[in-house]
C-alpha cells in the first residue's frame, strides 16, 4: 500500500526536529558556561539568560528579534506577553508542547527530555515577555 504524499516543508521540518534534539546535548555540552554568561541574579541577568538559551534553541524554527536565523518552522515569537498572559502556559508549551498544545506539533518536548531546566524555562520567559 502506498504512503500519502507529505509536503516537502513538513518533511524538512521534521528532518530538522529529528537534527536539532539530537545535536542538542552535545552542543549543551560544548557551551556549559554560555548560559551562565550573565552571572547576576537580578531580573536583567535572567532576561540575558533567557535570551542565550532562546538564541541556542529557538531560532532554528522561530523568528524573533536578537535571533541570528529566520526560523520559518514555527510562529514568530513576538507580543508574547498578549498572546500567553498567563506564564504558566507558556511555561508548559516550552516544558512539553505535545502535552500543552497539539500531540502532532513539531516543538520538541524540551523541559520533558532534560534538555532544558526549569529554572531555563524561567529564563526564556522572562525574555520571551521582552518580545
Amino acid at each position: 500500500m502506498p504512503y500519502p504524499m507529505i509536503s516537502k516543508n513538513v518533511a524538512l521540518a521534521a528532518v530538522f526536529t529529528v537534527m536539532h534534539v539530537v545535536t542538542l546535548p552535545l552542543m549543551a555540552q560544548e557551551g556549559k558556561g554560555a548560559s551562565a554568561a550573565a552571572t547576576g541574579n537580578g531580573p536583567e541577568a535572567a532576561v540575558e539568560q533567557g535570551k542565550a538559551k532562546a538564541i541556542e534553541l529557538c531560532q532554528g524554527c522561530h523568528q524573533f528579534k536578537g535571533a541570528d536565523q529566520a526560523g520559518t518552522v514555527g510562529p514568530p515569537l513576538l507580543a508574547m506577553k498578549a498572546r500567553f498572559p498567563d506564564p504558566a502556559k507558556l511555561r508548559a508549551l516550552i516544558y512539553d508542547a505535545q502535552k500543552a498544545s497539539k500531540p502532532y506539533t513539531m516543538m520538541p518536548p524540551f523541559g520533558r527530555n532534560g534538555l532544558v531546566s526549569e529554572q531555563d524555562i524561567e529564563h526564556i520567559i522572562a525574555f520571551l515577555y521582552t518580545l
